[in-house]
């Protein structure tokens, strides 16, 4: 399946960066094991329309469409679990397709180890094939982190693997 998409020129990159994970079995164990996250990546083209893909780098070590499922989620319907401790308030455990709760506190499904970037795709080329820095696009906000951006660097060896692959 490809993941290039021809109002976004440089989406191509998530092709090789899906082969770079499908061609060694190992490579692929050693990124999953290295970046331990699903990363999201929202392009803007000039037009400005956006598109996701993703890069699980948790359990698949695979390239997708979108924003990627939220590791760690169960599907529905959500099961309720409820805990009656004697001489202690009863709390509830509910896991849910989007949402966790815990003790009456709601967990996002977007805070599971999931890193979005957002970027211009002019940007998101320039980064894969390494003209531009990662860390100057993000001190200039040209390029947005949510989520972990000590796991965003997590990232880096397999965009020089992929742009390494580019270049043969």
């Amino acid at each position: 399946m490809g993941f290039a998409n021809a109002k976004f020129p440089a989406s191509a990159a998530f092709d090789v960066i899906d082969s770079v994970l499908s061609g060694s079995d190992a490579e692929r164990k050693d990124a999953i094991k290295q970046a331990n996250g699903v990363f999201a990546f929202t392009l803007k083209n000039k037009a400005g329309e956006t598109e996701s893909w993703h890069v699980d780098l948790k359990e698949s070590g695979r390239v997708g469409t979108g924003v990627g499922k939220p590791t760690g989620m169960v599907s529905s319907p959500p099961p309720l679990f409820l805990f009656d401790l004697q001489n202690l308030p009863s709390y509830r455990l509910v896991l849910g397709p989007m949402h966790r709760w815990i003790g009456g506190k709601r967990i996002e499904a977007n805070s599971w180890q999931k890193v979005t970037l957002l970027l211009s795709e002019e940007d998101f080329g320039k980064l894969v094939d390494g003209s531009a820095n990662p860390q100057r696009l993000f001190m200039s906000g040209k390029l947005k982190i949510k989520g972990d951006i000590m796991k965003a660097t997590k990232l880096d060896p397999i965009m020089k693997k992929a742009k390494s692959k580019a270049n043969l």
